[in-house]
């Protein structure tokens, strides 16, 4: 069965703001898939959905951050891998040990289902959900929320993953793995490259305490480094009109739900009267400009019931604007 899956799912004004590295579509004349639906949150995190009817009732989703072991200071060589291990340990939602066993009642396996990466410019989170019930994506979210802002890093988690990291770092101590390094050494001398190979040094590996991993995940684990993509067997639900703001469900009608969306494609930017009636209501369709003041006037009430300041900003004769924050 084709669930829906609510267009703000991933939530709204979460975390600091900051500006988003823009989409590839944005510099280029080729067109993005029509399917897709491409946006980012007034904090400056990416998100892609994507329905795709194969196989059925599935949903395939990825946290990528734009940052990997070239983002290590010298003495960080192979934190940004250790701390993709250490996602799995304990965090804000799910205490040490218990993630795991929590993907296998889901009916998923750790390696094939559930899965991380690290490389050179970036790190990779993967959920393969077994299911695209409503409950099942809000819970792949929620894991991923953790996974960008909420981990542990408790110093005896650190510990007890030092030895699979350094297991690791032996087993792919082969003739293959050090003509690699040679070649990168000799072809790519000068650079970063050859002395940032993701699986890092033994000495940080064994030495490296709680503070030196949290430095490097508050300084590259940031909204505006993230993507969230979701694909599978799911339909973006317009009708729902679902918007979360400080956790708490927020309900709009359908004009100011459009507004509000298209004010998250374009956060930040100054939108006259005649420009949103454009882009919401259709150039085909005759309103008052003053209609735009009295849907903008619902939708700052509608949003201040989930708390914190106005994020719509009025533009003294420009017209208005979401606040990225």
């Amino acid at each position: 069965m084709r669930r829906a899956l609510p267009l703000l799912v991933l939530g709204l004004l979460a975390l600091t703001a900051a500006a988003a590295i823009p989409f590839p579509q944005a510099g280029s004349d080729l067109k993005p898939d029509p399917e897709a639906r491409f946006g980012t949150l007034p904090n400056g995190l990416r998100y892609v959905v994507r329905p795709n009817k194969e196989p059925k009732a599935r949903a395939s989703l990825r946290l990528l951050i734009e940052a990997g072991a070239l983002h290590e200071t010298e003495d960080q060589r192979g934190l940004a891998h250790f701390l993709e291990h250490l996602a799995f340990n304990g965090s804000e939602h799910y205490a040490p040990g218990t993630l795991i066993e929590f993907f296998q009642r889901m009916g998923m396996n750790f390696g094939g289902d559930t899965n991380a990466s690290t490389g050179f410019e970036r790190t990779l989170y993967l959920l393969e959900l077994p299911d695209t019930k409503e409950s099942a994506i809000a819970e792949g979210l929620r894991v991923f929320t953790d996974y960008a802002g909420g981990l542990l890093l408790q110093p005896p988690e650190i510990d007890k993953e030092r030895g699979i990291i350094l297991s690791e770092k032996r087993t792919r101590d082969s003739v293959g793995y050090r003509t690699m390094l040679a070649q990168y050494g000799f072809l790519l001398d000068g650079t970063l490259f050859p002395k940032r190979f993701p699986i890092g040094e033994t000495g940080i590996i064994q030495q490296a305490q709680r503070d030196r991993f949290l430095d490097y995940y508050n300084t590259w684990y940031r909204p505006e480094l993230m993507s969230v993509v979701v694909v599978g067997d799911i339909s973006i639900d317009r009708a729902a009109h679902r918007v979360t703001r400080n956790d708490l469900e927020v309900h709009l009608g359908p004009t100011e739900f459009r507004l509000l969306d298209y004010f998250i494609q374009h956060p930040g930017r100054v939108f006259s009267r005649e420009q949103l009636l454009d882009a919401v209501w259709g150039s085909d369709v005759y309103v008052e400009t003053r209609t735009v003041d009295v849907h903008i006037g619902r939708l700052r009430k509608a949003l201040s019931k989930g708390g914190g300041e106005d994020p719509i900003r009025t533009v003294r004769s420009a017209g208005y604007a979401l606040n990225p924050g």
